[in-house]
């Protein structure tokens, strides 16, 4: 999924932003009922399990990453981060989602704690994201806004659905 583009924030609008997904995400964890979590909209769509999974796996693996080499290196090379094929390889469907749900949320407060304190020639400093090209860290942490956003858009339509379809008469 590529996020839409954004305009580069501060670290404290970011963080701000930021901080909502981990208290979403278990909010409607706990609305949604627990034969509902790992159900589907369609084949191609992820569940409310593999949202967080997906998540969870790139906020640690893509974004915390990424982050620090910004901060560590001069320019670095920053691969990217395939969540469909990582989704297909670990089977998130298998996995427990308060255990998930606790796992992003220890990942996001991470990386805030690392950017919550970063000075603007920090936020500017410059890596290579494939295949986007250059980005700043301030650029890294609007995208990871721009994708949290997308989520919620994606899960706000799954919990419709999964309404809808627990409505419906049996036919």
């Amino acid at each position: 999924m590529q996020p839409k583009r954004c305009p580069e924030l501060s670290a404290p609008e970011a963080v701000e932003r930021l901080s909502r997904m981990s208290g979403f995400l278990r909010d409607v964890a706990e609305r949604l009922p627990g034969d509902q979590q790992r159900r589907k909209p369609s084949r191609d769509e992820f569940s409310l399990l593999e949202h967080v999974c997906h998540l969870r796996d790139l906020e640690r693996e893509g974004y915390g990453v990424r982050i620090e080499r910004i901060l560590r290196e001069d320019r670095p090379l920053l691969p990217d981060f395939d969540g469909a094929k990582v989704a297909r390889e670990r089977n998130y469907l298998d996995e427990s989602l308060p255990h998930a749900l606790e796992s992003f949320g220890a990942a996001r407060a991470h990386n805030l704690e690392i950017v919550s304190n970063l000075m603007a020639d920090q936020l500017s400093r410059t890596g290579v994201l494939d295949p986007a090209g250059e980005i700043t860290l301030g650029g890294l942490l609007a995208r990871m806004c721009a994708h949290d956003e997308e989520h919620r858009e994606q899960i706000t339509g799954l919990q419709k659905h999964l309404s809808s379809v627990r409505q419906s008469p049996p036919g």
